[in-house]
């Protein structure tokens, strides 16, 4: 339920579908992608989701400004559904736009402001609840816990890790001390970074890229441990029993299942062009016909309206186009590029894709020097 693609960027190094098939080889059921102040994976994941018939949870980890510092905490964030999504989204344009520092952040009162179809992990040691307990503040830690819940209800859960920093050993017993004193459910993850176990090196290098430190500089940022590879059930109920016992880290390791059914967004692929309209009745096709009849009376193109071939041609791209939806694609791109050439604004030879296109060159989109 944490855990970072490359798309986390010079931090994470799993690719994709190379870690849709790892979890396959795992015999998981699931993924979340939480990529740090970043949700530019979620479509890939979506379609490898669809490949290997694993689910993908939709998530992403926010920056979010520390109560015990100022400085930028972390918090785990997963869609239920279509508005939670577009919500993750909204946060991330705040975040990007009206609060960046350093980092793309977002703020407790505006993440209250689009709580709807989100689910809320206390996320790893960067967390102010994790930070406050080392800080030998438990209770404040449990005041900041108990805020989360009175906000989020059942979608709130705390985190406990499965990695061997001393640190985290410390946070994953007090955490559970806090959530069984509030009554808030404990869940296991293990922060993925990359995908197999010896991958930890390039990671490493990965870091001190980002960081823009020399590998034999004794001070660059790096894990202090080698923990943060995709494990198996198996691996993580091993390593967790030591942390807090058999029973709680079974327990806490189930958790995750709960979380899971509760995600069910997904990204919806939808046409949003604008309808290109002269007046309330128009026909989009009608439309492109005619301004394609317009393009064929130009002195230099009469000609070819006695060209059977290139005629037959010309009909069938219409066809093609407006088959798929596409109309209105070609009427809005042929209304800016030509005015954008009356205007003596510098346009290209050629559009994409489609810049042999018959229509494309009858309707002022291409043109041929």
């Amino acid at each position: 339920l944490h855990l970072h693609t490359m798309y986390s960027t010079l931090d994470g190094m799993g690719k994709i579908d190379e870690i849709f098939q790892r979890a396959k080889e795992l015999g998981q059921e699931f993924l979340a992608i939480t990529d740090h102040g970043s949700t530019s994976a979620l479509w890939e994941a979506q379609k490898a989701s669809e490949k290997y018939g694993i689910k993908a949870i939709l998530g992403t980890e926010f920056y979010i400004e520390r109560e015990i510092d100022g400085k930028n905490g972390h918090l785990i964030a997963l869609a239920m559904n279509e508005v939670g999504l577009r919500n993750i989204f909204k946060l991330q344009e705040y975040a990007y736009i009206k609060n960046f520092y350093k980092k793309p952040r977002i703020d407790f009162k505006t993440l209250c402001k689009h709580k709807e179809g989100l689910i809320i992990l206390s996320a790893c040691l960067a967390n102010d609840i994790p930070q406050f307990i080392l800080d030998g503040q438990e209770s404040v830690a449990s005041n900041i816990a108990d805020k989360y819940k009175r906000e989020f209800g059942d979608n709130f859960y705390l985190e406990i890790q499965v990695n061997n920093i001393p640190e985290q050993m410390v946070v994953n017993k007090a955490i559970m001390n806090i959530g069984n004193k509030l009554d808030i459910k404990v869940v296991a993850t293990n922060d993925v970074h990359y995908v197999y176990k010896e991958d930890a090196f390039a990671q490493e290098v990965l870091l001190a890229l980002q960081t823009n430190k020399k590998w034999n500089d004794p001070k660059r940022y790096k894990f202090s441990t080698n923990d943060f590879w995709l494990k198996s059930e198996e691996e993580m109920l091993s390593e967790l029993k030591h942390h807090v016992g058999e029973r709680e880290a079974v327990k806490a390791l189930s958790i995750t299942k709960e979380i899971a059914d509760k995600c069910n967004a997904k990204i919806e692929v939808k046409n949003r062009l604008p309808k290109f309209y002269k007046t309330a009745n128009d026909n989009q096709r009608e439309l492109l016909v005619d301004l394609v009849k317009e393009g064929l009376k130009r002195e230099d193109r009469k000609h070819l309206v006695n060209d059977k071939k290139f005629m037959a041609e010309v009909q069938n791209e219409i066809d093609v186009i407006d088959r798929n939806g596409y109309s209105d694609y070609f009427l809005i791109v042929s209304d800016y590029v030509t005015s954008a050439t009356r205007n003596k604004v510098i346009v290209g030879d050629g559009r994409g894709s489609g810049a042999g296109s018959k229509v494309a060159w009858l309707t002022g989109i291409t043109e041929i020097p």
